[in-house]
C-alpha cells in the first residue's frame, strides 16, 4: 500500500515536468552528441527526454510510476521504486549503451546502490550523464528551499567520491544554473575563467550537470 501511495505521489508529481526544464534540455545536447544511442533514462518520469532526443536514439525508461509506460514500446519500460530495489536485470538483454540520471540521486537513501547496479549493466566506457543538485549554493543554503523528499544531500567533492567508488570516471561538470542562457553563459565563462572549484561558482551553481565513463 505505501508503495501505491509513492508511486501515486510521483505520478502527479510527473506533471511538473510534461514541459522539459532548461536542464533537461543541456542534457539531451550532451546526449546527443554521443555516439551511443540505447539509452536507459532512470528516473525517466513521463519519458520526456525522448523527445529531445534524435530518431536514432532507442529509448528505455525506468521510473517510480508508470506514467513512461503508455508512450514506449513493449519491453521498453521497468516500474522501480529505487528505494526499495535498484535491480535493473529487467534491462540486461537490451545492449544499453548510455545511462541518464536527471534530478534523481537526491530523493535516493542508496544512491550508491543504484550507481553501481547501473554500472554492472554497461561495457567499460558507456557513458553517464547525470545531474544533481548543488546544495553548497547560495540558493539552496536554507533548508526551506529543499524539496521535501530529498534525502541525500551530498556536496560535489562527496558525489564525485561515490561516483569513483561505483566503478564510474568523472570526465566534464557543468555548473548549471536554471536561470536563463544569458546567465547560464556567464556561469560557464566565469567557470572557464577561475575554474570550477572557486567559491563564487561553487555559490552561484544550483546545480551540476556530470559526464562520466564505465570504468
Amino acid at each position: 500500500m505505501a508503495g501505491a501511495r509513492e508511486a501515486g505521489y510521483w505520478a502527479r508529481e510527473s506533471t511538473l515536468y510534461w514541459r522539459p526544464h532548461p536542464r533537461l534540455r543541456f542534457m539531451a545536447r550532451v546526449l546527443r552528441k554521443l555516439p551511443q544511442r540505447r539509452l536507459l533514462d532512470l528516473g525517466c518520469s513521463g519519458a520526456i527526454l525522448r523527445r529531445l532526443l534524435p530518431a536514432s536514439f532507442v529509448y528505455f525508461g525506468c521510473d517510480i510510476a508508470d506514467e513512461a509506460r503508455r508512450c514506449l514500446p513493449d519491453g521498453h519500460f521497468l516500474q522501480c521504486d529505487f528505494n526499495e530495489s535498484a535491480d535493473l536485470r529487467f534491462f540486461a538483454d537490451k545492449q544499453i549503451e548510455v545511462i541518464h540520471i536527471g534530478g534523481l540521486l537526491e530523493y535516493l537513501c542508496r544512491p550508491d546502490r543504484l550507481l553501481d547496479e547501473a554500472r554492472k549493466l554497461v561495457a567499460a566506457g558507456a557513458p553517464l550523464v547525470l545531474s544533481i543538485i548543488n546544495f553548497e549554493s547560495d540558493y539552496y543554503a536554507q533548508p526551506q528551499s529543499h524539496h521535501p523528499k530529498w534525502i541525500y544531500r551530498p556536496g560535489l567533492n562527496a558525489l564525485l567520491r561515490i561516483l569513483s567508488d561505483t566503478g564510474w570516471r568523472v570526465g566534464r561538470v557543468w555548473p548549471f544554473t536554471e536561470k536563463g542562457r544569458v546567465k547560464q553563459l556567464w556561469l560557464h565563462a566565469r567557470t572557464k575563467c577561475l575554474g570550477l572549484h572557486h567559491s563564487s561558482v561553487r555559490c552561484s551553481a544550483r546545480q551540476f550537470i556530470l559526464l562520466a565513463h564505465a570504468v
